[in-house]
């Protein structure tokens, strides 16, 4: 099913993203837009003697921002949300998606918008899990997961020239139904090393 649903404002929904550009840009000299988002999927599982029914939803948002001088960009971002009702499940998705594609187009501007983001944002998301945390996962190999993106580093770096370690992850929010357990919140931190020894590690987040 496809759906193309109406703009939104994310200063409400994410204001330390937008307390960021803030920073950089000067508080009345850009502004974002949602200038589209469509409903990639919908889809309901249901399980009537164990689950309850959860609900699937993808959603692409395109987001422009326009500085005060006119110069602009425009990116893409993409996020998939399962919930226990239908239209939380859509909402979470077009949110994600629409955090997603402004976190894109404002790296687009440069290193001072990435560092402050990474100041800024990263920190609080990591720090609201935190403070939540209620298991610790153990690390994973993402070959079988997310093969383009492998393929993608393979190709840059050379095959065997370098490797990538998920070393933590932090589940955040915990709730139960039907006596089964849910998280919704999830820290991630992923080392990525090459064969010189030169690595970064890098922090990701999703709810």
């Amino acid at each position: 099913m496809f759906a193309t649903t109406e703009p939104m404002d994310l200063a409400a929904d994410f204001p330390d993203l937008i307390s960021a550009a803030n920073k950089v840009f000067g508080e009345g000299k850009w502004n974002h837009t949602v200038v589209s988002q469509t409903l990639d999927f919908e889809d309901a599982n249901y399980d009537a003697l164990n689950d309850p029914r959860v609900y699937h939803t993808g959603c692409v948002s395109f987001v422009k921002v326009q500085l005060e001088n006119g110069n602009f960009h425009e990116d893409v971002g993409y996020f998939k949300a399962e919930e226990f009702t239908q239209g939380l499940s859509i909402y979470n998705a077009r949110i994600g998606s629409a955090v997603n594609a402004l976190r894109r187009v404002l790296l687009s501007f440069g290193e001072k918008i990435d560092k402050e983001l990474q100041r800024q944002v990263i920190p609080k998301q990591v720090s609201d899990i935190k403070r939540n945390a209620t298991q610790s996962l153990e690390p994973m190999d993402l070959i079988a997961e997310l093969p383009d993106l492998i393929s993608a580093a393979n190709k840059v770096f050379g095959e065997g020239n370098w490797r990538h370690t998920v070393v933590k992850q932090i589940l955040g929010k915990k709730y139960t139904v039907r006596g089964a357990e849910y998280h919704a919140d999830c820290v991630s931190y992923v080392k990525v090393q090459l064969k010189n020894e030169n690595f970064h590690v890098d922090v990701g987040y999703c709810s």
